[in-house]
């Protein structure tokens, strides 16, 4: 039980559930008869679910051939529209090789241009706003 004079007021839960809450209006401190409004909220479901499913990047890509010779062709497909993607390619040493930044992604299909680079392993890195992928690459002549 909270008592404040306060027009608005925080309550905090420890889990998900159902709560019930109850409301009393007073006019002063003195519960005043004629002017008594009186509030009951019958219940108030909690969930710590506050928004969409998580989305599994690894699920929405698709990266072809892979080994390949010179070009990947790298595919997105996101059930829901990412604001802000990341691609990038980096060397076995960590070098960033390629890197582009693309807006509003639910579709996109980009095609990587390795032909200058050496035969080897190369990782693939996509990030958006929720979650970072990586995926290996191989370059094979």
């Amino acid at each position: 039980q909270v008592f404040t004079d306060a027009s608005t007021d925080t309550f905090s839960v420890s889990s998900d559930g159902t709560y019930y809450f109850g409301f009393n209006c007073y006019s002063g401190f003195q519960l005043n008869t004629s002017t008594q409004q009186y509030l009951i909220v019958d219940e108030i479901d909690i969930s710590t679910n506050v928004g969409v499913d998580d989305i599994n990047i690894e699920s929405n890509i698709s990266l072809y051939p892979n080994p390949s010779e010179n070009n990947f062709t790298l595919e997105l497909n996101f059930p829901v529209m990412q604001d802000n993607v990341e691609i990038a390619v980096y060397d076995l040493l960590g070098s960033s090789i390629y890197k582009i930044h693309k807006e509003n992604v639910t579709q996109e299909k980009v095609v990587l241009d390795m032909s200058g680079k050496a035969n080897g392993v190369y990782f693939l890195n996509i990030k958006t706003p929720f979650e970072t992928m990586t995926q290996k690459m191989i370059i094979a002549r």
